[in-house]
């Protein structure tokens, strides 16, 4: 499989090899050696992207854009729909529950081929998507771990997509004194949650984004939890240091601040932004602790930071009592 795509001097070395691995990728994919396929994708132009500034990067990738083995990953709903963005946004509810492999709409898998699903499960497979999934057990854990205190306490889970964390949890949530809030820009991943976990009578939905939350008072309460699962990977850094210090508001004396986001070591960069232009804003420790500095030192009791799988570092900020 070849692409016979012209490169030009600048970054032509960086793009040959882009192309290269591209075309032996989709003879893989045609002896359907649909895994080793996609490990060599992710390995590789992760590789590649690692050796030049992005602004390089996103000049090379014109060669992904333009080669055949694009149509043929894009036979997997999971890919086509982070390419499309039919939602308007990257990162949408319904491409993470792909990544949960919780059911999916119909509509959202409509495939030419039998070969989509074939093609879907070796990328839902790959280490950032089990480290997504992992997120969403330890958050579930730390729900679990509020819900459970004698006080019953309270959660903010901001930018909350489709809420999927709350499947997980054990809590029974039916004690009047536990308050549970999601909030989310997009109203349809609302919906969704509050459907799909009526029965939590302590379930709150607000619409709203991450700037909302910087331009209006805080009349939504306080938490002894707030954390934002997949926001952060979007956000510029000042912006980020200015939402921490907001969210950080909403915490209770006691209570806890939780901010993960995609690390530099990623395995799916490469493959994320040239197959499926899904473009994250990865950090290493040192931009993640930077999170916290907008935020008063006295009022911190503890920052502790830690990786999980190499993909996703957490920082963790306790609210003095």
């Amino acid at each position: 499989m070849t692409s016979g795509t012209a490169v030009t001097p600048d970054g032509a070395a960086e793009a040959s090899a882009i192309d290269d691995c591209l075309n032996r990728a989709g003879d893989l994919f045609k002896l359907n050696s649909v895994e080793e396929a996609s490990h060599l994708l992710f390995s590789e132009l992760a590789s590649i992207r690692a050796t030049m500034e992005e602004s390089r990067w996103r000049r090379c990738i014109s060669v992904a854009r333009e080669h055949p083995i694009l149509a043929l990953v894009h036979q997997s709903p999971f890919v086509r729909h982070c390419y499309l963005k039919p939602r308007g946004y990257p990162g949408d509810a319904v491409l993470i529950d792909f990544i949960y492999r919780e059911p999916i709409p119909a509509e959202y898998l409509r495939t030419d081929t039998e070969a989509g699903e074939t093609y879907c499960n070796p990328f839902v497979n790959m280490r950032p998507a089990e480290a997504v999934r992992r997120r969403r057990e330890f958050f579930a854990a730390e729900i679990d771990a509020v819900g459970n205190s004698s006080s019953g306490g309270s959660v903010l889970a901001v930018a909350c997509g489709h809420f999927q964390e709350l499947a997980l949890c054990r809590t029974q949530f039916n004690s009047q004194s536990c308050r549970i809030v999601g909030l989310d820009q997009d109203e349809l991943s609302l919906t969704f949650a509050k459907n799909r976990f009526a029965h939590i009578t302590g379930l709150e939905t607000l619409c709203g984004s991450a700037f909302s939350l910087l331009a209006m008072d805080n009349d939504i309460g306080h938490f002894d939890l707030v954390y934002a699962a997949g926001l952060y990977d979007y956000l510029p850094q000042d912006v980020a240091r200015r939402v921490s210090r907001c969210l950080f508001e909403m915490v209770k004396p006691n209570g806890v601040l939780i901010i993960p986001n995609f690390l530099t070591s990623t395995l799916g960069a490469g493959a994320m932004e040239a197959l499926m232009d899904w473009w994250l804003i990865y950090r290493d420790e040192h931009q993640i602790r930077d999170f916290a500095t907008e935020i008063p030192i006295h009022e911190i009791s503890s920052i502790t930071y830690r990786s999980d799988l190499d993909e996703i570092g957490y920082l963790r900020i306790e609210k003095s009592a």
